[in-house]
């Protein structure tokens, strides 16, 4: 449950803190969309890699989500210094 909470909260920071003052808004909606669209685009191209591919599809799916979560990760790291919000 603790992971639950900070993650949200995480989340739209990581999103949003450069983004500039007049384009908030944007960028807000931008990122809520996102999520609905990976879920969408997900679904679609995993099911039949799975589905067809059998455990190698399995495999290279974890291997995809590994390399994205290694991304972000730097990404992270990468942000620099906390941007206070108005």
């Amino acid at each position: 449950m603790p992971h639950e909470v900070a993650a949200g909260p995480s989340a739209w920071h990581l999103a949003l803190r450069r983004a500039p003052d007049d384009l908030q808004a944007q960028y807000q909606a931008v990122f809520g969309m996102a999520g609905s669209v990976a879920r969408i685009l997900g679904s679609a191209l995993a099911l039949p890699l799975v589905l067809t591919a059998g455990a190698p599809g399995w495999w290279v799916l974890g291997a995809v989500m590994a390399s994205a979560a290694g991304v972000l990760a730097l990404v992270a790291l990468r942000g620099g210094g906390l941007r206070r919000v108005r």
